[in-house]
Order: structure tokens, then sequence, then C-alpha cells
């Protein structure tokens, strides 16, 4: 099957970015917590400041922020379910990730929101993800332009997915 409606690499992109700055934080956060009594001790009063702020802040920024990280990977693992594994039944997703069916209803239309996933809409109840008829034909296209190609150096059709070509061995 070709997804043309996943925009993953995206998501994945910014999962990274967002798990390595918290981890930085995180580290911060613990060293500033003895940090604000051996300066306090020592009398470094501007390195006070700075650890007083990092607990401070930490405490608040980091519940939100990992809080906020676990969100967008539960977000894109049931985009993968969606687009990937086909379970398109709100209550099949619902009980394959714990979740009540309003829950997950609201959950999958914030992922359509913001474009995780595209080229299905609700049906009339509200229950079903359904393809819309434009994904449909994209996806056929598409998959019939793969199955058309051909090696550049011996003409063999080219399987789909594959990184050389079977006959010749040339890379794709």
């Amino acid at each position: 099957m070709i997804y043309l409606n996943m925009n993953f690499d995206s998501l994945n992109k910014r999962i990274k970015k967002i798990g390595i700055i918290l981890s930085v934080y995180s580290v911060l956060f613990i060293i500033a917590i003895p940090g604000v009594v051996l300066s306090a001790l020592n009398g470094i009063w501007a390195l006070l400041g700075v650890c007083v702020l990092l607990v401070f802040s930490g405490i608040y920024v980091l519940t939100i922020g990992w809080s906020f990280w676990a969100k967008m990977i539960i977000n894109r693992n049931i985009a993968v379910a969606i687009v990937e594994d086909g379970i398109t039944n709100i209550k099949t997703l619902a009980t394959a990730f714990g979740k009540w069916e309003r829950i997950m209803r609201r959950d999958v239309a914030q992922i359509m929101r913001k474009r995780y996933i595209t080229g299905y809409v609700f049906n009339e109840k509200r229950t079903e993800l359904v393809r819309t008829e434009r994904s449909k034909r994209e996806e056929a296209q598409k998959a019939e332009s793969l199955q058309r190609k051909k090696c550049e150096s011996c003409g063999a059709a080219l399987i789909i997915g594959a990184k050389a070509c079977c006959h010749c061995g040339v890379m794709i």
C-alpha cells in the first residue's frame, strides 16, 4: 500500500526536537536543586538566582512539556494505526488505545486538523473514518505510476519498493 496521506517525517522531527530540549531542561533542573543549597551556603547570589529560577520554572515547564510530548507520541501512534494498520473504526481505535469513544473521536479530529493524516473524513454518524474519493484516486495514480517504472539500465520492470533492479543490480 502506498501512503500519500502521511506527514510523519515532520511530526517525528518535532517529537525528537522537543524530547531533546526537555531532556536537557530536566538535567538542568536536577542540577539546579542542589545548586540552590550550595550557592546559598557559599554566598554566590547570581548562581542562587539562576538555580532558583530553574527549579521553579522547571516544576511547571517540565510537567507541561513532558505531557505535551507524550500526547504528540500518542497522536502519532493513532495516526499510524489509522493509515498503516487500516483501523478506521472509532470504537476499535478507542479500545486499542484505552480511551473512551468521544475522547478518541476528538483526538482523531485533532490529528486530521493538524494534517498528520489527510484523505480521511468522518462518516455521517462520526463512528468511522472513510477515505475521500480524491485520496483514493491519488493513491491509485501513484500506484499505477510506480508499477510502470522501468530500469534505466536494462529496461526491466522494477518491483515496487526495491532499491535495486532485480535483473541487472543497478541501484534505483
